[in-house]
């Protein structure tokens, strides 16, 4: 058997190597829900035409992450995003850094993963988030909502009317990343 037929029929038998799976991300958006004594409070950041790639079980080799400029954030009106900037220290940490560290499939259109939020100089790991692929109208998104609790980053919303009008801990987020089709 020549030296050629052998390395053919081991390339045959090992298969060529598996691509990992990947998401091609177009657009990503997050929001932050949360309520005060008054009632609630959207805030909401929205960016396109990235392309970023997002790879599903070698996120520890190299994770995804995206940063968020705080100012960028949209609450309503001009009070409210004072406020929220001021809870989160834009002057002094004008950023928020969202990572994807890893993503397994666990069933068809659902996987599990962890997530770094790093903001106001710290940073915490949130583990097995939950992501959902839904259909929104035309597109495909990838999405995971998760609390956040401020008192964890130290972060003291803003009291109103001295103090008869403040925020609560807890705040629901949303983050959404929209694919390209497949």
């Amino acid at each position: 058997m020549s030296a050629i037929s052998v390395i053919f029929l081991l390339s045959s038998l090992l298969g060529s190597p598996k691509a990992d799976p990947c998401l091609i991300i177009q657009e990503k958006s997050i929001t932050i829900n949360g309520n005060t004594s008054l009632g609630g409070f959207s805030c909401d950041y929205e960016v396109a035409g990235k392309g970023d790639t997002l790879h599903i079980n070698t996120l520890h080799i190299s994770p995804y992450s995206f940063t968020i400029p705080v100012e960028a954030f949209e609450c309503g009106n001009f009070i409210l995003n004072r406020d929220f900037q001021s809870t989160l220290k834009a002057k002094t940490h004008p950023k928020v850094t969202v990572e994807v560290l890893s993503l397994e499939e666990k069933e068809p259109g659902t996987m599990k993963g962890n997530i770094r939020l790093s903001l106001v100089g710290k940073s915490k790991t949130l583990e097995n988030i939950e992501f959902c692929m839904k259909l929104d109208k035309t597109r495909q998104v990838l999405s995971a909502d998760f609390v956040f609790y401020a008192s964890e980053f130290k972060l003291t919303p803003p009291r109103k009317l001295g103090g008869l009008i403040k925020a609560e801990d807890a705040m629901d987020i949303t983050v959404s990343l929209v694919l390209k089709p497949a």
